[in-house]
């Protein structure tokens, strides 16, 4: 009994600790603005809104319920983009703290993306409810929800821990990233269906784009309104998984020794 108190007491206090990163996160960012928080929905709204009008009345792309399948590939991509770019610099952008004071690296790159997160998981629920709405049949999607953004944030940590790391030593990686995420977009299936490229060897590269298989799972429960598929789901967490298992072993390497590079 009491070891299993002692790990409910642990797991608590990471969870304070990963909180109180990203609330200092949070405030640093909004301080001084007018609706704060509301940027972080009204951001992602105004891409949606303009590639929704692009896409759907001038090109007229043939997908059903194209609002939400676009939203549902949008406001993820937004936070993955926002998440891995604030890791990138978490740990050099926080030189002096880490000189003055010993901080968890992995913790304060939580708490990076838990800040990011919170903006993400607003914009997912309205359009999660709003998907309800327009069609009551679906309701089941809020339970399924949950489970189905778990490998995106998964991947989100865990890759900008890795990212973090390799930013102390090599201060292009932030730079990298940002050109790696921008030249991605259009190869990930977020404006189009993977059905859409007309060569087949493209379609089998977009359709199987890790970032792809990440983001599937999302876009399929807003878009039909149903859980996805198990095999979307598998090739989802799989991908988190490895991602996860890369970050808790370059952790467990450079947690000591980043603090002589920085």
């Amino acid at each position: 009994m009491g070891s299993q108190n002692s790990s409910f007491a642990s797991v608590g206090n990471t969870l304070r600790s990963i909180a109180f990163f990203g609330s200092v996160h949070l405030y640093k960012r909004y301080c001084g603005s007018f609706i704060g928080v509301g940027w972080s929905l009204l951001n992602p709204a105004s891409q949606v809104l303009l590639f929704y009008f692009a896409l759907s009345y001038v090109l007229r792309v043939p997908i059903d319920h194209y609002g939400f399948y676009l939203a549902s590939g949008l406001i993820p991509w937004s936070f993955l983009v926002q998440a891995l770019s604030n890791s990138a610099m978490s740990l050099t952008a926080r030189r002096d703290q880490f000189l003055s004071f010993p901080q968890s690296p992995a913790m304060v790159v939580a708490g990076d993306v838990w800040a990011d997160f919170v903006g993400f998981g607003l914009a997912l629920g309205l359009l999660t409810l709003g998907r309800c709405f327009t069609s009551p049949e679906t309701w089941r999607i809020l339970f399924i929800m949950p489970v189905v953004i778990l490998p995106l944030v998964i991947f989100a940590f865990s890759t900008g821990l890795v990212l973090s790391y390799m930013a102390v030593p090599f201060r292009d990686v932030p730079h990298l990233l940002q050109l790696f995420l921008m030249t991605n977009f259009w190869a990930i299936p977020i404006t189009y269906h993977w059905s859409m490229v007309s060569d087949p060897t493209l379609s089998l590269l977009v359709k199987w784009h890790p970032l792809a298989l990440l983001l599937a799972p999302i876009q399929v429960t807003l878009q039909s309104g149903s859980q996805p598929s198990m095999a979307v789901t598998t090739a989802a967490f799989s991908i988190a998984i490895v991602a996860l298992a890369a970050a808790l072993v370059l952790n467990a390497l450079k947690r000591r020794t980043f603090i002589l590079q920085i």
